[in-house]
């Protein structure tokens, strides 16, 4: 029985050990997200129609993210968002 448990420990601390592996990684030079791209999806959520409602319905869920031109495209509540001034990196952003 000690030793089931003692395997088991070991096991589980080896498991958590590895994430920590992939930290030791170089950082990539160029990535997709360096250049101009899009993501678009959609999806549907099933739910009441208003809070305390037995009349349910199906939302559509649209997402757009992204960069085109230099332009962030990030997706919000409301809709999506563009932050038409780029940011410089020097813990400084402006976000229009």
């Amino acid at each position: 029985m000690k030793f089931a448990v003692r395997f088991a420990c070991l096991a589980l601390s080896l498991a958590a050990a590895a994430p920590a592996l992939a930290q030791d990684m170089p950082a990539p030079e160029d990535t997709v997200f360096d250049d101009t791209w899009l993501s678009v999806g959609a999806g549907a959520v099933y739910g009441p129609s208003y809070r305390g409602s037995d009349d349910y319905t199906v939302f559509p869920i649209p997402v757009v993210q992204g960069k085109i031109a230099g332009v962030a495209i990030s997706p919000r509540r409301g809709g999506a968002a563009f932050d038409l001034i780029p940011s410089r990196g020097d813990g400084v952003d402006f976000i229009l």
